[in-house]
């Protein structure tokens, strides 16, 4: 049985591996960074560490919509703590065989599925999108913000 941490991202159902996750943290300060690449929103300073802010939502070209509030879910990488902004935090799931293991092309289209590993089908009409961090990680723009 896996257990990953659920979100959402302009309604859809993504998760992370429980491991990951460092902590969970709601309108910080962000500090802009210039002449970084499109998705990064900036940095944080958060427990004596500084975070680069990543804004999913830019990484998966979705318009931002009217956001007035940032939650964070900040994650261990391989390269230090990253804070991921996404729409709602939501709950652990955990899967196990009983869930039914989707191909992701089938399940997205676009940029953003190279940056899914898994996708489960766990509701009747909903399915469980698992990111993979060190793929976003690697991303290069060439886009500046």
């Amino acid at each position: 049985m896996k257990r990953y941490f659920t979100f959402r991202i302009n309604g859809q159902l993504l998760g992370i591996e429980i491991q990951k996750v460092f902590t969970l943290c709601k309108d910080l300060l962000i500090t802009r960074v210039p002449l970084a690449n499109r998705f990064i929103e900036g940095i944080i300073h958060h427990r004596g560490h500084i975070v680069s802010v990543i804004d999913l939502r830019k990484i998966f070209d979705i318009p931002n919509g009217n956001r007035i509030s940032f939650n964070h879910l900040i994650l261990r990488s391989r390269s230090g703590l990253i804070s991921l902004l996404v729409d709602d935090f939501l709950e652990i799931e955990e899967v196990n065989r009983n869930f039914v293991r989707m191909e992701i092309p089938r399940v997205v289209k676009g940029i953003e599925k190279q940056f899914i590993s898994q996708a489960y089908d766990i509701l009747d009409e909903e399915s469980l999108l698992i990111i993979n961090l060190e793929k976003i990680l690697e991303f290069k723009s060439d886009r500046v913000s």
